[in-house]
């Protein structure tokens, strides 16, 4: 019985620990703040499509958040309607093989919503559930700045 007890105590007790360095230890190295402007390094760069002379939008999920399953259609119609102007990009932020773009992206919260430049710049950034109207006008300002260039 004894032996029993010590063993609960060790279980509770690491999984207090793991509950610490999941909460705490993942915000030791990211923002709560998404990356506002200038590059990617170099791993997230190696990550994404290559330049094509297109700007970029992408958009973190995951596929038990509720926001961003009631924004995908409006980002879908998006794509129609931006199509050849915008690059349009979904990266599942569960998915193991988007690990890398998490760190690089500093994703803490979902949706993530990224806007870069054709020269993979980052020209805005938004974290949760935001308008969609607020999100489009995005796309059309990129597309403005890109087309001036």
């Amino acid at each position: 019985m004894r032996s029993e007890k010590k063993l609960i105590i060790f279980l509770l007790f690491v999984i207090f620990v793991a509950a610490l360095v999941h909460f705490f230890g993942v915000n030791l190295y990211m923002k709560n703040e998404p990356r506002k402007s200038g590059s990617l390094n170099g791993m997230a760069m190696n990550d994404l499509p290559a330049p094509d002379g297109l700007p970029m939008f992408i958009m973190f999920f995951t596929q038990d958040c509720s926001i961003c399953q009631s924004m995908e259609p409006s980002i879908k119609k998006f794509e129609k309607e931006f199509e050849g102007k915008i690059r349009f990009l979904m990266i599942d932020a569960n998915d193991p093989a988007s690990m890398r773009l998490n760190q690089d992206f500093q994703i803490d919260g979902v949706p993530a919503f990224y806007w870069l430049t054709a020269d993979r710049k980052v020209f805005d950034a938004k974290v949760g559930g935001w308008p969609i109207a607020a999100i489009r006008k995005n796309m059309v300002d990129l597309i403005k700045q890109n087309e001036s260039k």
